[in-house]
């Protein structure tokens, strides 16, 4: 449990986004955003500025600020959204992070959903299955802080 360590985290967020459906199952949309983060040392047990160094935790110590704009597709075939026994769902997002304030934190994420329901026994029984998939990407010399990482 040595690697275990406390950080602050703060976002404000303002922005938009729009949805068009031009069928019952399929929906294309996006936004515009702009984030403001800051992250700073922990305050409970270990503080990450102690655990780790700015090379295994990237963007400590910094406040970044991005415009974020964000584009998805969807394929919707569920019977119904909160409850189903059968259909599925098809999702991607891409976003891109561009940031407004100095440092080199701009990166561009995709995010992918897969989820599929199948009926047993006269949808007395279903099958469930579900995929997610999200990853980062910048340019050369680039990284991504480490409080917008898909995965700690």
């Amino acid at each position: 449990m040595d690697d275990l360590a406390s950080f602050r985290y703060r976002a404000t967020t303002a922005g938009g986004s729009a949805r068009i459906q031009p069928t019952s199952v399929v929906a294309i949309g996006g936004g515009l955003d702009y984030l403001d983060f800051f992250s700073g040392a922990g305050t409970s047990g270990p503080s990450i500025d102690d655990t780790f160094g700015p090379a295994a935790a990237p963007g400590q110590g910094a406040r970044p600020a991005y415009t974020r704009s964000r584009l998805f597709a969807e394929v919707d075939r569920r019977q119904s959204p909160g409850y189903t026994r059968s259909g599925g769902l098809y999702r991607i997002d891409w976003s891109t992070y561009r940031q407004t304030s100095s440092g080199g934190y701009s990166f561009r994420q995709m995010d992918a959903e897969v989820a599929q329901h199948l009926p047993l026994l006269r949808d007395q029984w279903v099958l469930a299955f579900r995929g997610l998939v999200s990853a980062t990407d910048t340019d050369a010399g680039g990284t991504v802080p480490y409080f917008l990482l898909p995965a700690l």
